[in-house]
Order: structure tokens, then sequence, then C-alpha cells
């Protein structure tokens, strides 16, 4: 074996200095030679000790070329014809919105009554909606009038995300209700039968899933769906001893077009002059009719102060809305309890019921009616889910968000009028 020092016994950068002046002396005719003056990241670059130093010309990037190469170039040579482009009219009308710290139409202002506005307000809003309306009216617009969605991207997944994840417990919890209610009934089932159901819901939903969406990989799947049923099972357990003759129910719709033998009427529901609609993931019915008790499961851990919450400045509407959809189709019932259950580190319940009900429905139907007039007199300002590390809307906002937000704060906080009192709502 020959050492390095015997192969190569000319050091690299003279090999290069050699090769680059038999190159240049065979030249004919001419020889030409450019260099990168910044790198991939954006870093000024010193020249090569190869590049020539006598004779250099360096060229301002801002000049007026003598003969343009592109369209940039020509447009920087003509700046009046170059004003006339409609996108960089635009750039540059946003970049002075940019700078200015006023509100202005790069910040959320679109036209009094707009149409495109009207009908998405016109049509039936979710829990999910609702709260954008209210903690992010320019993500209101985005989505619900503009239609911008996030890309689905699907890809080999070692573990379920957390929505996706609640999903799954979620249909386990309804297919194990459903075969319960059937028989014995769940007010009269075992824990051995509770559990027992949730089991056979978990070997269903391990099977169809796979065929429908991207799952881990079979051993961590199997896993996935073991945990699921684990707080699936707590989650029933949970509510053992109900009273007799009590009827349950889940994944309930209510709404546009659904149907659900819970419901006495037919009936729109309404919030703050909104058609609502959504998916009720359990709901007990009392034997006489006179009390009803609306769960929304959740698979995350229990907030810090969640018994101080109530509407969390209109993060929390699941309650509300279940309850005021109870209230209108069930118009029998009395007494309507509205809870989360929280299963994981739990169970643990938190319910809202009587004239504390009856208050967050009225402060949510006063603020939705707020937001709904300010959207529609032309006002759609970002709010405090703008820079929510889940808005899958934040690409289209500033880079520099935070900068951006606080430059902005004064003018942003007068243009969205009554919903900041909201937000800091408990």
């Amino acid at each position: 074996m020959l050492s390095r020092v015997q192969l190569e016994p000319i050091p690299r950068p003279e090999q290069d200095i050699r090769a680059f002046e038999t190159i240049r002396a065979h030249a004919v005719g001419s020889f030409c030679v450019s260099r990168s003056r910044r790198s991939a990241e954006g870093t000024l670059l010193s020249p090569s000790r190869l590049f020539p130093v006598d004779g250099v010309e360096v060229f301002a990037k801002a000049r007026a070329p003598a003969h343009a190469f592109s369209e940039s170039d020509r447009l920087l040579a003509r700046p009046l014809e170059a004003r006339e482009k409609p996108t960089l009219a635009l750039a540059v009308a946003a970049w002075r919105a940019w700078q200015s710290p006023d509100f202005t139409a790069w910040d959320g202002q679109v036209g009094p009554d707009d149409p495109v506005v009207r009908a998405a307000l016109a049509r039936e809003q979710s829990a999910t909606s609702l709260r954008r309306l209210l903690r992010d009216p320019l993500g209101f617009v985005w989505r619900s009038a503009l239609g911008w969605r996030p890309a689905d991207i699907h890809s080999d997944v070692l573990a379920l995300d957390h929505a996706t994840f609640g999903e799954l417990v979620h249909e386990v919890l309804g297919l194990a209700v459903e075969r319960l209610e059937s028989t014995p009934g769940l007010n009269r089932a075992t824990l051995q039968e509770l559990q027992g159901a949730v089991e056979v819901a978990g070997d269903t939903v391990a099977l169809r899933w796979p065929s429908e969406r991207p799952v881990p990989p079979a051993l961590l799947w199997r896993r996935t769906i073991d945990e699921a049923v684990r707080l699936a099972v707590a989650g029933l357990a949970f509510d053992q001893g109900l009273q007799p003759g009590t009827r349950s129910w889940s994944e309930v719709p209510f709404g546009e077009e659904a149907e659900a033998a819970a419901w006495q009427i037919d009936a729109e529901v309404r919030l703050g002059g909104l058609r609502v609609g959504g998916r009720i993931d359990r709901l007990d019915l009392r034997g006489d009719g006179g009390a009803a008790r609306v769960t929304d499961y959740k698979t995350s851990a229990v907030p810090r102060n969640m018994s101080a919450i109530v509407l969390a400045g209109g993060a929390e509407l699941q309650r509300v809305t279940y309850a005021a959809a109870v209230r209108c189709l069930l118009p029998e019932v009395r007494q309507v309890v509205s809870r989360l259950t929280y299963l994981r580190g739990g169970p643990e319940a938190h319910a809202l019921s009587g004239d504390a009900l009856d208050a967050a429905i009225a402060d949510t139907e006063r603020f939705i009616a707020a937001a709904v007039a300010l959207v529609s007199d032309g006002a759609a300002p970002p709010g405090p889910d703008a820079r929510e590390p889940f808005n899958n809307l934040r690409l289209a906002l500033p880079a520099d968000l935070e900068n951006y937000l606080f430059r902005k704060s004064r003018a942003l906080w007068t243009a969205a009028g009554e919903l900041p009192t909201f937000w800091s709502a408990p």
C-alpha cells in the first residue's frame, strides 16, 4: 500500500492552479470567468484564489443593464413600465402595508357585505368554524369564504398524530356504545361486558383503517389499538351506574340533513344567528325524558385550571354548541348537563349545567353576533389563534409573524371591535 504523499506528491490547491492555467493557456478567442457572490444560504462568498485580481469590474445588483438578460433586467431598466405590472404593483403595495402601523387591506380588510363572505356565513357552521370566526376572523375568511385548504400529504407513519388518534378513540367508543345499547343496554352492562364490547370495536377498527388511511406498521398499529381500547374502557366504566331506563346514543348528528333516532323534532340549531351542526360523541337521555347529558370525549391531558374554564375565550365551544342542539331538538328536556371527559390521566369530567350553562350560551351568542357583524362590515383581522402552532393557514401569514403582530397590535386590536373582550374571558 502506497501512502497518499507518494500517490499525490503535489498538494490539491497546487493541482487546481496548474489545471486552471492549462485551460486558460489553451483557450481560443476568449476566456470567461464567473463566480457566485452568495451561498445557497444567502451569505457573502469571497472570490476563489483562481479568480483574477486585476481588471475586475463589480456591477451593482440594482444597475440598469446595457442589454437585458431576462424580463427582470428589462423591467429594472424601465421603472415606469415596471410600475404598470400588476404583480409588481401588488408587491409594492404589500411592502408599504407591511411598514405601515395602520390596519390595511393586507391585514384583513374585505369589502363590506362581500357576497363570498356572506355565503360563508350563511352555511352551516361547526364548533371548529365558530372558533375560527371568533378567534381568527382572517383565518375564517381564508378557510370558509375563499376555500383555502392545506394539502393532504399521505406518507408512511410510525405513530398517529393527536387529532387522528382522537378520531380512532371516538370511533372505538361509538361502535362499543352501539353494541352495548342494543344488548344488554349501556346502563345495565357490567365491566366485563364493557371491556368485551370495546375490544370487539377495537378489532373492527384495526381491520378497517388500514384500507382507508395510512397507519403505523403492524406491531405499532396493534399497540395503538390497545391504547385506544384502554382509554375507551376507562371512559365507559367512568359512567357506570346510569339510572334505569336511561338511553344512550353515540356519534349523534345534528344540523343539515341529520337523521338521528334521539331527536324529537326536526329543526335548525342556531347560535348568534348562525346555523350550526356537528356530531355529539355521546348523548344520554333519562327514561322520563326530563334530563339529558352530553359528553364530548378528549384524548388530551386535562388543561390547567380546567375547573375555572367556561369558554376559554372561544377556544372551548363544544359544550355550549352541543347543549344548544339538545335544547332545540329535545324541547321536553328540562335539565341539560354538557361536559368534557378527559380520558388520558383520568378519566376526569368537567360539566356545565344550570345557570352557568345558560350564561355561557348567552355569552357565545352575543359574541358570535359581534363577530358576524365585524366580518360583514369588512374587517377580518387575525386573532390569537393565528399564532398557534396548529394553525394550518400560518403559511399565508407574514414569515416574521411575532414582529408583525407586535407592530400592528394597536391597529388589529381596534379593528377587532368587541372580540378582544371575549378573548380574555375565562
